[in-house]
């Protein structure tokens, strides 16, 4: 079985050089780039401010633009319209990477007015990697916030940049029978029931994983096994568990040429 996994490597000495020009650009998107950032050691971030505006930006490219602008009112565009929107918005600025694509819409409810009923305040659309045809899975993404009449409120993005392509064969994957004897261990992903005494494993499969968030140094997006069966309690079937372990082994995860 081959697989793609990805690396980042940037050269020391042009990674000042190409944070602060991703800095400027953004800025300028935003409709910052005459503003001053203030420079935070605790979190390795930039932020830029204006009147009810803010632009954060982690030192590894990682961003959170926002308007202080959140009220009561019901957003009147369409999931359709919406969809279009942010994708337009991305794509017009060079926000949205080439191998991104739409991959899901949730909603911010609250209750209000005489009725109080349930009033739809903002739609967030969400992309997500997709490495041939299969999503990315873990913790990068890219999403835009839509309030109102489809006024963009907050736009985020993490994934990881400038990667290098390098084939793995089966010699660099951890043997299936040795992931699944060592599933319940502390660094795995692990969402069974308390309760469960005995689990059955149905399912096996290969994924991709992106690890990247505002403090995030991993550099890999790395193929995991993600294992999914029956959970049970005193013999009684009480659900279904999933589990998401490494596939690479720990010496090949952090080779590279």
């Amino acid at each position: 079985m081959d697989c793609l996994y990805i690396s980042r490597r940037l050269k020391s000495n042009n990674q000042a050089l190409i944070k602060n020009s991703s800095r400027i650009r953004l800025c300028k998107t935003f409709g910052l780039d005459n503003k001053k950032g203030n420079r935070n050691e605790d979190d390795k971030s930039y932020i830029y401010e204006a009147d009810d505006v803010r632009l954060k930006i982690y030192d590894n490219g990682t961003y959170l633009y926002e308007i202080n602008k959140y009220g009561e009112d019901m957003v009147t565009v369409s999931d359709k319209e919406a969809i279009e929107i942010a994708e337009k918005f991305l794509k017009n600025n060079n926000l949205l990477p080439e191998d991104f694509e739409y991959c899901g819409i949730s909603r911010d409810i609250v209750q209000g007015g005489k009725d109080n009923k349930e009033v739809e305040v903002a739609k967030i659309i969400y992309f997500s990697r997709f490495i041939n045809g299969e999503q990315v899975d873990g913790n990068s993404q890219v999403y835009v916030m839509l309030i109102n009449d489809g006024e963009i409120n907050q736009v985020y993005s993490s994934f990881i940049k400038n990667q290098k392509k390098k084939k793995v064969n089966d010699n660099f994957f951890i043997d299936i029978n040795e992931g699944v004897e060592n599933l319940v261990n502390p660094n795995n992903f692990l969402d069974i029931d308390e309760s469960a005494d005995e689990i059955s494993v149905e399912n096996i499969e290969i994924e991709y994983w992106e690890d990247s968030s505002p403090y995030s140094e991993d550099n890999y997006i790395q193929p995991i096994y993600r294992i999914t069966g029956n959970e049970y309690s005193e013999g009684k079937n009480i659900g279904e568990f999933e589990i998401l372990t490494q596939a690479l082994k720990p010496q090949e995860k952090g080779k590279e040429k």
